[in-house]
């Protein structure tokens, strides 16, 4: 075969992908299942030989808890424990999106530094929600206990936090064999990494029910009029560490909501719609922000901004400064904070869906438009304006749900003892919130890629092999191809380098060019992406052979001529083509049900801690409350049951 010289000497500067394309080596995943059976097995015996009475080790931890706060340790200790595992867990997620965009895939769960954060961390959430378990004994929790086995009484928090946390670390052992299956789906959004994200990040709202839990055992209830009596007095007076400690954990959960979904976005390598990306911050802010407003009362929203830009921003720094990686980008929640307070003042009164409704209106319309603003100055892809009148309605849909939801968490952590707002369709209006932000979330997620079309590139080189980089210009077939794209980039990542992002300028109709040079050498994968509307598509500039995948490389002569392809094609380049479509949607069925179970759980437990605050009020409620209040008077842990 006759081969032109210039390919040979395109070849030979082409470096060959090696790593694992279909599931770690067995080794590995033996080394790292045996290491947390371990710790594990540990920690069982150990909650197992408290309960039996033959250790007092758990018993001294509560004394020791109880006499510094007041409060018990079995929720104080786990939601401690749950904290430590989101902080390393946190850095270890956001430094392994990074990682892999800059160097692309590992031989192993081992053979990425990132890997230990996030096994330690999925590993600490299982921890908490046993130690929450096991650690109360008797009736010390109270009547929102359930009952696990003889004289084995446990917090409602408790138990759906280590539910949470087993998802999470269910979720790092599925990836494997999903990879197995499937191939590597190498994005944030593949089920088995959603398994991981979120019941990482339920753990951490389970860490609000759990010590709210603790904190109503020890502390009788109190009724709206002392709590506010309290205020004025200054018996709850916040200092300094008050404020950062609250800052800190609101700001924990709107910075785990943004890195949770939104990475993608941040870092300016999404596999889906831009129109994802508002809708996303919308409906992140509404939830977090209005829990944080019904939660902690007038600043609670800006608290709750305040310090998810800290921990947002201190993320970005480790992971671009300290280990040299994509700098994270962010949203900033500004506005939204300031239209949550500003929908409190106005309806909060008026009834709490009405304030939810107003807020998620807000929040979805004027903080849409702050955070377009902000997307110009700060985000690596900035929002055109033709998306905006879709991008706001979609917003306020979801920004709306987004806050029903987090006004049910408030509320259920602040309601009266016996308030009528606890009655038995206190969940209808959440759930349904829930499926409306399933629906539209779904419905952004399939693209498409236009049929019959090529790109005609011409390359100029600027440095030459082996370290070869080039700039490029791009001739559709179509030529109103890329007019009114959402974006239209040029890509180059995975070099074991920074990852580069290259906004492409049109020079005449349908024809583009790049405006800084692209690597096409070594492990780089170079290409150009399209999108417009549901559209996302790409030319291969460059990829290097995979002796995984078992395709060679795509190389980049001085002139070619390539059709232009679905974007997941080139962008999951991974994932296996010849498995049966009905399994992977089985599959990911599945996981959107185990999501969906833990998300009741949670609400289980939510309803559950505060109806069993209000038994034995003097407060007048609803049928219901009323009877479990009459009840209260010879309420016995074995009564109520899971």
């Amino acid at each position: 075969m006759n081969v032109p010289i210039g390919e040979l000497s395109l070849a030979a500067a082409a470096a060959v992908e090696t790593a694992p394309a279909a599931g770690a080596e067995i080794r590995q995943i033996v080394i790292g299942g045996l290491a947390t059976s371990i710790w594990m097995a540990i920690f069982v015996v150990l909650g197992l030989r408290h309960r039996a009475g033959s250790t007092d080790l758990l018993d001294r931890a509560d004394a020791t808890v109880r006499r510094r706060t007041g409060l018990p340790g079995w929720s104080v200790i786990p939601y401690a424990v749950a904290v430590v595992a989101l902080a390393i867990a946190g850095v270890g997620f956001v430094w392994d999106v990074a990682l892999h965009l800059d160097s692309g895939r590992d031989a192993g769960p081992f053979a990425n530094p990132s890997h230990y954060l996030l096994i330690v961390g999925v590993v600490l959430f299982v921890t908490a929600g046993w130690l929450a378990v096991v650690m109360p004994k008797g009736d010390s929790v109270g009547p929102s206990s359930v009952r696990l086995g003889h004289e084995w009484f446990a917090p409602a928090g408790g138990v759906a936090m280590l539910a949470c946390g087993t998802m999470a670390m269910t979720g790092f052992v599925a990836d494997d064999v999903w990879h197995r299956l499937f191939g590597q789906d190498v994005t944030l959004w593949g089920p088995t990494h959603l398994m991981m994200i979120t019941g990482g990040l339920l753990v951490l709202f389970c860490s609000f029910v759990l010590m709210r839990e603790g904190m109503r055992s020890v502390r009788p209830p109190r009724t709206r009029a002392q709590r506010r009596a309290d205020a004025r007095t200054g018996a709850n007076a916040k200092g300094t560490f008050a404020w950062v400690s609250t800052a800190l954990l609101l700001g924990g959960a709107l910075t785990g909501m943004t890195l949770a979904y939104q990475q993608e976005f941040s870092y300016g390598f999404p596999q889906f719609r831009l129109l994802f990306h508002p809708v996303l911050i919308a409906f992140s802010a509404a939830l977090v922000l209005t829990a944080a407003r019904t939660l902690y009362g007038r600043g609670g929203a800006l608290i709750a901004m305040a310090g998810s830009v800290a921990l947002s921003g201190l993320l970005s720094l480790i992971v671009a400064q300290g280990f040299g990686e994509l700098t994270l980008h962010f949203p900033l929640y500004f506005a939204e904070a300031v239209m949550v307070e500003l929908a409190a003042l106005v309806a909060l009164r008026r009834g709490r869906y009405k304030f939810a409704a107003l807020a998620g209106v807000l929040v979805g319309s004027v903080g849409m438009l702050a955070e377009y603003g902000w997307s110009q100055i700060w985000m690596p892809i900035a929002w055109p304006a033709q998306i905006l009148p879709e991008a706001a309605a979609l917003a306020i849909v979801v920004g709306v749900c987004g806050a029903i939801v987090g006004t049910f968490f408030g509320t259920t952590l602040t309601a009266d003892p016996g308030s009528a707002v606890l009655g038995r369709r206190v969940g209808a209006a959440p759930i349904g919130a829930l499926a409306v932000f399933a629906v539209v979330a779904i419905g952004l997620l399939p693209t498409s890629a236009p049929a019959g079309m090529t790109a005609k590139v011409t390359l100029t080189e600027v440095t030459a092999a082996p370290q070869r980089t080039v700039n490029a210009t791009i001739a559709y077939s179509d030529r109103t191809y890329g007019d009114k794209a959402d974006w239209i980039h040029g890509f180059a990542w995975q070099g074991d380098a920074i990852a580069q992002v290259d906004e492409l300028q049109k020079v005449a109709p349908g024809v583009w060019r790049t405006t800084e040079p692209l690597p096409v050498y070594g492990t780089w994968k170079a290409a150009f992406r399209v999108h417009r509307g549901s559209m996302m598509a790409s030319v291969p500039l460059y990829l290097p052979a995979d002796s995984a995948l078992g395709v060679p490389a795509t190389l980049a002569p001085a002139e070619f001529e390539r059709s232009v392809i679905a974007d997941r094609t080139m962008m999951q380049r991974e994932r296996r083509t010849d498995v049966p479509g009905w399994l992977f949607a089985f599959g990911s069925a599945l996981v959107a049900l185990m999501t969906f179970s833990l998300v009741l759980l949670l609400g289980w437990a939510l309803l559950r801690v505060a109806r069993g605050a209000g038994l034995g009020s003097e407060q007048q409620g609803s049928t219901g409350i009323a009877k479990r209040r009459a009840r209260a008077t010879q309420w016995r842990p074995h009564a109520r049951s899971l």
